[in-house]
């Protein structure tokens, strides 16, 4: 028991230093790219350079630590989790545009790694892809479209996962207009109430039809 109380300070410490090297990597990496030096994220995090080879390996073992961290703040996932866990789903333009201000906001760092790992590291991005464990938008979205038309609230017309697949095109265009190239000619001045407004066409021609 003295032994374990002896070590757990040290193991905090670890952790601490962990996070910190972490939450550096997913900065540095995120608004400079995955060629971003060691010795950027060692001087960010405040540890000298030895420190992330022993707790990370090597840089590609740093780059998909950062990766698997920044995932845990894809709230994308976590809103759609919590919409499904209702009886009744919430209309598709309240939904979208709930889903474009997380993009936006608490996620944007997350899918900054992604767009640089498509720059310069396609392999990374493709073994990250194709990593089961990770939580995946796609299935999420695809679950709450064919919801939404079972309840008449869509046209069953459109493929639940092509509608994905869509409506996540229409995600990433927000981000790259409004995160990847803000105040230019293409951003939104409000980009969640333009993605509401034009997916509240789409409700309201469902009510229509269901009213008939």
């Amino acid at each position: 028991m003295a032994c374990g109380l002896v070590q757990f300070p040290r193991m905090r410490k670890t952790q601490d230093t962990q996070e910190r090297i972490l939450r550096a990597a997913i900065h540095e990496f995120a608004y400079h790219g995955f060629n971003r030096g060691i010795v950027h994220i060692a001087r960010k995090a405040r540890v000298n350079e030895i420190t992330i080879y022993r707790l990370f390996n090597d840089k590609d073992g740093l780059c998909r630590a950062a990766l698997r961290d920044a995932s845990r703040s894809n709230t994308l996932v976590t809103h759609l989790t919590s919409i499904l866990a209702q009886d009744t789903l919430p209309c598709l333009s309240e939904t979208i545009a709930e889903l474009v201000r997380l993009t936006l906001g608490p996620t944007r760092d997350y899918y900054r790694l992604l767009y640089q790992a498509a720059l310069a590291r396609p392999d990374l991005l493709k073994e990250w892809d194709e990593d089961k464990l990770r939580p995946h938008t796609h299935p999420l979205l695809t679950e709450y479209i064919r919801r939404l038309q079972a309840q008449g609230d869509l046209v069953p017309e459109c493929p639940p996962e092509q509608a994905s697949r869509d409506i996540f095109g229409i995600l990433l265009g927000a981000f790259t207009r409004n995160v990847l190239t803000p105040g230019g000619e293409l951003s939104d001045p409000d980009p969640v109430e333009a993605v509401r407004h034009f997916f509240q066409i789409l409700d309201r021609r469902a009510v229509d039809r269901m009213n008939g």
